[in-house]
Order: structure tokens, then C-alpha cells, then sequence
């Protein structure tokens, strides 16, 4: 059974492609450390994990249903504070979570998200009253917008002056990157031959052994490494489960043993009778 992303868990930006490669072989090192939770049917913890899974071919993944009270208290504890987000990408994100919680009838209870005040959401998401007033007009742009604001490629000021405009020139204002103003280039200064040349061989070092951690990583060797590790993994848990079931037993046996001694010192002061 295939999953889609929740639009509470979408309404934060994916990770990084170097962010993502690094979850995959964490997984494929260590396996699935949280379980991956469902509501409604749908991700709304563990997309990543779950994407970093169907890529390693994960025939049994952990997973949970979600029977929380509150999903957008839940999703803004596990993502608004714990990822580098701009201020505009905090107020974007904390405002398409009010709408949800308005449109779908579930308001949150612990935050009062789709009836707090315009100051109480700034506080909460550490942005100024603006940039909050902005984050809600900006909720009405088209989708290509939205996605630049969540990406950190645009402004909420930005995108608030252009859920104005038309939708094809928002789409295109969405796409063209923003020219950055040149910076001007501070002076050089001089470095001495003696401490370049030190330099420059620190550098070549560096990169060599920077090639060959690279060229380790990629063997044979560590392929076989990662497979005997999951290997590992997989004989300690059955090794723990025969432990416990052993434990069990050892229990259920002592238990028997002193029952039967129980019941043939009652059968001789039965026969001493």
C-alpha cells in the first residue's frame, strides 16, 4: 500500500537533496529510529522516512496511527522550531496551518490556531506584525508562489503583492529567480609566498584524502559492510526475542516446580492423616 503526504506535513519544506542522502543511509545503516505516523489515511510524520524506505526497498516499515487530539499543535512541535526557516517561510506555514484548521473543522485546541490574533501568531512564530499580515494575504497566490515562499525563494511581502496579479504572472514571477544586487568585491590582501605555498599544500592534501574517504565510500567493501550490519541487526533482534520467550519459560517453569512441591507436601500430611 502506497501513502500520499498529508497537507499538514507538505506545509513544511522537504529536505535537502544532501539532507535526504544522508537520511538514506542513516536507514540503511540503523534502520527506521521513529516509526512513520498516519492520519486520515495519510503521512503526516515520516514523509522523508518513508520516501529514504521505498528507496532502499524496505519491505516492512514502522508504522503508527496518529490518534493525537490536536494535529497542528503536533506537526508545529515536530517541524516549526527544529528546521532553519526564515521568517517568512515561519509565518507562511503557520498560516496555511490555520487555514487547514479552519477549512477542515479540526481548530487546535492548545494553540486556538484559526482563532488566535494577528499578535499572538507573530509572537508565536517569531516574526513582526507585517510579515504575519503578509503570510495571511499571501495564502491566496497561486500554488507556484506558495512553493517559492516555502522554499525560501521568495518573500511573503513578495508573494502578497503578487496574489494580486494575474496567475500567469504570478507563475512566471514564481520561476524567474530574483536578481541579487552585485556585492562589491573587498580589497585582497597580500599573502606572504611562504604562507601560500603552505596553503595551497594543505589543500592538496586535503583533497586527496578527501577523494579517497569518497572512493571508500563507495566500494565494494562498504556494500558488504552496510549488508552484514543489517545482518547483524536483524540476528540480534531475533537473538532478544528468543531471550524473552526464554525468560518466560524459565518463569513459568519455576512457578510449575514450586506449585508441585506445594502439592506433594499437602499429598503426605494427606497420607500421615
Amino acid at each position: 500500500m502506497s501513502y500520499t503526504q498529508h497537507p499538514l506535513s507538505s506545509a513544511f519544506p522537504p529536505m535537502s537533496d544532501e539532507q535526504f542522502r544522508a537520511l538514506v543511509d542513516d536507514i540503511d545503516m540503523n534502520g527506521v529510529r521513529s516509526p512513520i505516523l498516519i492520519y486520515q489515511g495519510k503521512i503526516i510524520d515520516g514523509w522523508h522516512r518513508y520516501k529514504a524506505c521505498l528507496e532502499l526497498n524496505v519491505k516492512k516499515m514502522r508504522m503508527a496511527d496518529w490518534d493525537g487530539e490536536d494535529p497542528v499543535a503536533f506537526v508545529l512541535s515536530q517541524n516549526l522550531h527544529r528546521r532553519h526557516l526564515n521568517p517568512s517561510q515561519r509565518s507562511f506555514i503557520f498560516a496555511e496551518l490555520a487555514e487547514w484548521s479552519e477549512s477542515a473543522g479540526r481548530p487546535s485546541k492548545s494553540l486556538q490556531v484559526a482563532s488566535m490574533t494577528l499578535e499572538k501568531a507573530a509572537e508565536l512564530t517569531q516574526v513582526s506584525m507585517t510579515t504575519m499580515k503578509a503570510a495571511k494575504a499571501a495564502i491566496n497566490a497561486e500554488p507556484e508562489v506558495q512553493e517559492a515562499v516555502k522554499q525560501g525563494r521568495m518573500s511573503v511581502t513578495e508573494a502578497a503583492k503578487l496574489s494580486k496579479q494575474d496567475p500567469e504572472t504570478q507563475k512566471k514571477a514564481a520561476k524567474e529567480p530574483k536578481e541579487k544586487k552585485q556585492l562589491k568585491t573587498p580589497r585582497q590582501e597580500m599573502v606572504p609566498l611562504e604562507e601560500y605555498q603552505m596553503l595551497e599544500t594543505n589543500y592538496i592534501a586535503l583533497s586527496e584524502e578527501l577523494a579517497a574517504c569518497s572512493a571508500v565510500k563507495e566500494s565494494r567493501e562498504v556494500e558488504e559492510l552496510r549488508k552484514l550490519q543489517r545482518a547483524l541487526n536483524s540476528m540480534t533482534a531475533a537473538r532478544d526475542q528468543w531471550q524473552n520467550k526464554c525468560s518466560e519459560m524459565t518463569r513459568q517453569n519455576n512457578y510449575l516446580s514450586s506449585r508441585v512441591k506445594k502439592l506433594e507436601k499437602e499429598n503426605e500430611a494427606l497420607k500421615q492423616k
